[in-house]
């Protein structure tokens, strides 16, 4: 949130993304995914306001766009308009982009933009034709600048091209356009991470299960949470599980999509290598799963449908009510801020907590795991600790060379040990758990 209200606010150049801390001591610019959907949603606030709403709209509409492609994409495997938007209806109720079609993640973004690549890249294999092509390549493109894991789709496009050399035995002009348009085009992308991951040492994306160390049995307590929760209850639903298992592994005389497959296996080689980074909570991560799982699901609901066909119509009526109304109550709860990880008064006193200290002031915020939520909810742009950390001279320091003139804190642990008490000025305004404090001066 912070890069898309820096955008609006501070400084437009869409290459030097801003968080809303400065504890590197090395400016607060700091790039990992190429920030398109930050930038874009910041100029559109430029326009309409800084609102939350207004955030929650464009995301919204980005997700909109992700569901109407796989719509798309469903028609395009010739399943018919029916079950075109039955699976399209599926797909915006699985209980993971329910839960984050409003949420400002780029993951959504780049959902979107591998689902038209999906999109582009069946309709190319079909009729090579220009359009088809340059739809692909732009749409790997924007996947891949928005979140790097959704380069995984291009497997399909190695898969084409691999398969008409086994199957012609030769390279087709087709395919060769194939790959090097879509290499030329998602290049940029390429180049901005070859930029930016040196930039990351502490990133556990970077090493996932071959971390120092490694926890052999929390690996294993994840991956069977993945296979018990994740899989079958928040990226698919309950209720979904046979239908999907029923088109996996079974033809029932429907067409089999191929390239299914090795997109399946990339996303499920990339969960396991991950499992440590994502870990039970960091769900989101999963949103690639959610093209190939619907796909199968619906060709599921083709299988089933042959074998009762007098049933298939009212049977399918049930079924899009039961998934809403499941997932809705799946993941309802997350949306509360007392589910919300975060300290539940910040969005109780959040207008107070804003009000208390002078905008534009540095501060520091304690405690804050996501280094995020609390500044965005106070409105505020400083220096952000978690887990009580925070001895006394780190705050002299920040007072005397940072230029820090105010204190949040929901720690007594911090805000009442001996030593930080005479670096606290004056107590501003005591909201639930949160104390504001004015800070001691500089020497002071």
């Amino acid at each position: 949130m912070w890069n898309i209200r820096n955008f609006e606010r501070h400084d437009a150049n869409i290459m030097n993304p801003r968080a809303s801390y400065f504890n590197s001591g090395q400016g607060n610019i700091v790039r990992y995914e190429f920030p398109i959907m930050q930038w874009s949603i910041g100029m559109v606030q430029k326009v309409l306001g800084d609102h939350i709403a207004v955030v929650r709209i464009c995301v919204f509409l980005m997700g909109l766009l992700a569901v109407f492609g796989f719509y798309r994409l469903l028609l395009l495997l010739d399943v018919g308009a029916w079950l075109a938007a039955l699976g399209a209806g599926l797909f915006l109720f699985s209980p993971l982009l329910h839960t984050y079609i409003v949420s400002p993640l780029p993951d959504i973004l780049a959902l979107a933009g591998s689902v038209w690549y999906l999109y582009g890249t069946l309709a190319y294999q079909r009729t090579p034709e220009w359009r088809w092509l340059l739809l692909s390549g732009a749409a790997l493109w924007l996947a891949t600048a928005a979140k790097l894991p959704f380069l995984m789709f291009s497997v399909v496009s190695i898969y084409f091209f691999f398969q008409s050399i086994i199957q012609t035995k030769r390279l087709s002009k087709h395919n060769l356009r194939l790959a090097v348009v879509q290499l030329l085009l998602v290049a940029p992308a390429l180049a901005w991470y070859v930029w930016v991951i040196p930039t990351w040492p502490e990133n556990p994306v970077l090493k996932g299960i071959f971390a120092a160390d490694p926890d052999w049995e929390n690996i294993r307590r994840i991956l069977l949470f993945y296979l018990g929760t994740t899989l079958p209850s928040f990226i698919l639903n309950p209720i979904l599980v046979v239908p999907f298992i029923a088109g996996f592994f079974r033809h029932g005389g429907i067409r089999i999509h191929t390239w299914v497959y090795p997109l399946a296996a990339i996303t499920l080689l990339y969960a396991v290598l991950q499992c440590t980074a994502i870990s039970t909570f960091h769900d989101y991560y999963f949103l690639p799963f959610l093209p190939w799982m619907y796909v199968m699901v619906i060709r599921g609901i083709q299988v089933i449908g042959t074998r009762l066909p007098k049933y298939a119509t009212w049977a399918g009526g049930i079924l899009a009510v039961s998934v809403v109304v499941v997932s809705h109550s799946l993941v309802a709860y997350k949306w509360l801020p007392a589910h919300s990880g975060y300290n539940p008064d910040l969005f109780t006193y959040q207008s107070e907590l804003k009000a208390a200290v002078p905008d534009g002031s540095l501060c520091v915020m304690l405690n804050d795991p996501s280094y995020n939520q609390f500044s965005y909810m106070v409105d505020k742009m400083g220096y952000i600790f978690q887990d009580d950390n925070l001895p006394a001279p780190w705050i002299r320091d920040m007072i005397d060379n940072k230029g820090v003139t105010y204190l949040y804190s929901d720690s007594r642990a911090v805000d009442e040990h001996p030593d930080v008490q005479p670096l606290l000025d004056t107590l501003l305004l005591e909201a639930g758990t949160i104390r504001v404090f004015r800070l001691a001066g500089k020497g002071e």
